[in-house]
Parts: structure tokens; sequence; C-alpha cells
């Protein structure tokens, strides 16, 4: 059976596909690398509560919650899809798509410097650095500016 491809959302004015569902399959989650064998526990070294899975690492642990929830995502709908690609659709299509993406990346990256670095940021760094990249982001899709504009 063929599969249906993304539905197109809009960042702006700019259609943007939605991320295959192979590459969050891809993700370098515990859950992922104990499959392989290559981590011996699929448990968040963060919360040491869950198997962290994509959803869990962006969204749903300890840590990343408390960056949603201080960003104003915070109903209980928000929280509620258990797959990640509808999560991700619905964040897309929302009135808040610069905000969602900017927390999904922030989220990821936290997670990464976490687990990997052993770095631990405080939520309100995490908070301000969304903040600048939404208001970078606005200005840019604002501005009129396009890649055809710029001199080489």
């Amino acid at each position: 059976m063929a599969s249906t491809p993304p539905k197109a959302a809009t960042l702006g004015s700019s259609p943007i596909e939605l991320p295959p569902a192979f590459l969050m399959a891809r993700a370098p989650t515990l859950a992922l690398l104990h499959h392989r064998r290559i981590a011996a526990s699929d448990i968040c070294t963060r919360c040491n509560d869950h198997v962290e899975t994509f959803l869990h690492c962006i969204r749903d642990c300890t840590h990343s919650r408390h960056i949603w929830i201080k960003v104003g995502f915070s109903g209980p709908e928000f929280f509620f899809p258990t797959c990640a690609i509808d999560w991700i659709r619905a964040g897309i299509e929302s009135p808040s798509t610069t905000l969602f993406l900017a927390t999904l990346w922030w989220t990821w990256r936290l997670r990464n410097m976490m687990c990997i670095s052993h770095e631990n940021w405080s939520a309100q760094h995490i908070v301000t650095n969304i903040q600048n990249d939404v208001i970078t982001i606005s200005s840019a899709l604002n501005s009129g500016i396009s890649p055809t504009n710029f001199d080489r």
C-alpha cells in the first residue's frame, strides 16, 4: 500500500513539508540505541522514569515538559497525542508555528546537551533562547528577504 505524502503546512507564507516518519524513527534515542544493542538501557537518563522515545525526549520528559509549559503550551490537549507525527503536524498547523518549532529545536538541543555534553542550562536560559529565535525568525519572514535577494 502506498503511503500518502505528508500534508504541507505553512511557516509564514512559505509551505514546509513535515519531516518523514523515518527521521524520527532514527533519532538517536535510548529506545533506538537499546533496540540496536548499542545502549544498555532504554530508560531516559534525564528523568530515570520512562523509556526514552523521540516523543518522550522532546515533549514528555519532565525537563522538556517544563520548557513547553514555560513558553505557553500548557493545555492537556497539547500533551495528549501519542503519535509524534500527529503532534508535530498539529504544532506546525497551529497559530504558534514559529514558537512551536523553536521550542521543538531547543528541547531536542537541551536533551543532547544533557545526555552527551553533561551540560544543564536553566529553563529560563532555554526560554530566552527560544524567544530570541522566534523574534529572529519572525523578523526574517516579515522582511521580504528571499534567497534571491541576497547579494552574491
